[in-house]
């Protein structure tokens, strides 16, 4: 009774300290997916046409992006199924008819974060380990750590402990052997570890370069990323990331709930990987300080933030090129998985590119009802096409000129895309 009592005290503390700082605390939002809400195709009318093309839809390759597996995988746990497994044998089986060229992950992988009693955490991660073992040798692939993630399982089944070295590291070991014009093909921020990579890619004559970021990158990752990009100017960039883009568009200025779990769940060796050098930066710090700067980054992806329908805007940065942002995240649509109060979905975002890279085809597909032959497609607005470069000439009618760089002006879905005038004020600027 008396450690009950010094837990809630520890809970009403910290929810006074939120109030009195003006700290929203986390809450998640509620799907809002009905039956309705799917449909039989995505209306994209995407043709794949390898050695051109006279399709108005025409697509030379296409990447499959999956956000926060979290739910279904704690549900898989819990009822014995293999849904999340089943994400990567969908994107496998229309590897070819798709032209699949590579599988983005971005982060919480995991639900359970602390080390139970029933050791859920560690059937977690196998449960994971054994989904993405498909992909091994067949497809390439690349994983970010969410806050879901800092158990030592995230390297334990995807990095190297003392006695075992996973398929994913040596594929990244492998691929960092080779070079091209003397400069590796992947990387690591720390050999060690895999909380911090890179890998380059060449896909029907389009090179891209692909960051996976911790979801509390430090100063010294930032350092890092930074020279990367220098030496790798030629590649197209995508960041990903577990954090960054917020449900209305904008990139985020702090983490949401961050606020410190260790006080509420006790023992900190449950938080064992949570920092491994401090120094950690906010998403907008990471935009200002290094992705702005850099003419080649293209494309940043992140999930965290819990929205039923793809988030999706644009910014420019210094050198006037166009970043798109999205932020992918349907664990809410399938929260309850586990008890039996919702259905698993299995979400995945096909990325479908121009021959030219100037223009992406999007669908968001339910991999469980697809395989079920059910209606697959979530909504008409999480299905659509988007042009990748803009000319930002100065004083061009469509954008605002911030401090920070231009904004487009258009509305994704409903959210207009603002940012902050400056790191020391409130007020914004809205794009409309």
């Amino acid at each position: 009774m008396k450690t009950r009592k010094i837990v809630i005290l520890l809970l009403v503390t910290v929810l006074l300290i939120g109030i009195v700082l003006g700290v929203t605390l986390p809450t998640a939002a509620a799907t809002t997916v009905t039956e309705s809400d799917w449909l039989k195709s995505s209306g994209n009318n995407l043709k794949l046409c390898t050695e051109g093309c006279d399709h108005k839809n025409c697509y030379a390759y296409s990447f499959a992006v999956v956000g926060d597996t979290q739910n279904l995988n704690d549900g898989d746990v819990t009822n014995k199924t293999n849904y999340t497994k089943g994400i990567y044998e969908w994107i496998l089986a229309n590897q070819k008819s798709k032209n699949i060229s590579y599988v983005l992950g971005l982060g919480d992988i995991t639900q359970t974060f602390y080390r139970d009693s029933s050791n859920v955490w560690v059937k977690e991660w196998d449960n994971a380990k054994d989904a993405l073992s498909v992909l091994d040798g067949k497809l390439g692939y690349s994983l970010v750590r969410g806050n879901h993630d800092i158990t030592a399982g995230f390297n334990g089944a995807f990095g190297k402990t003392e006695t075992t070295t996973s398929a994913y590291y040596a594929n990244l070991l492998t691929e960092a052997a080779k070079t091209e014009n003397g400069k590796p093909m992947a990387g690591f921020l720390n050999p060690d570890k895999i909380e911090d990579t890179y890998r380059k890619i060449n896909v029907e004559g389009q090179k891209w370069i692909i960051f996976t970021l911790d979801w509390h990158p430090t100063e010294e990752c930032l350092t890092w990323v930074d020279e990367i990009l220098t030496e790798n100017a030629d590649y197209q960039a995508i960041i990903t990331l577990h954090s960054f883009v917020y449900r209305d568009g904008t990139i985020t200025d702090v983490y949401e709930d961050t606020f410190p779990h260790e006080n509420l769940y006790g023992d900190r060796k449950n938080w064992e990987e949570v920092s491994s050098s401090g120094g950690q930066v906010y998403p907008k710090v990471l935009w200002q300080d290094v992705l702005s700067k850099h003419a080649n980054v293209k494309m940043v992806l992140s999930g965290h933030i819990d929205e039923d329908n793809i988030i999706r805007s644009q910014i420019v940065g210094e050198n006037g090129n166009t970043v798109t942002l999205m932020l992918i995240d349907g664990q809410t649509i399938e929260s309850g998985f586990d008890k039996g109060t919702a259905d698993p979905v299995g979400m995945v975002a096909m990325f479908y590119f121009s021959r030219d890279g100037k223009v992406i085809n999007v669908e968001y597909i339910s991999t469980v009802r697809a395989n079920k032959g059910q209606n697959a497609y979530l909504r008409a607005e999480n299905q659509f096409e988007m042009t990748m470069d803009y000319t930002t000439t100065s004083g061009e009618s469509g954008w605002t000129k911030t401090p920070h760089g231009s904004i487009l002006t258009e509305t994704y879905n409903k959210y207009p895309f603002h940012v902050l005038l400056d790191d020391d004020s409130d007020e914004s600027t809205d794009a409309f």
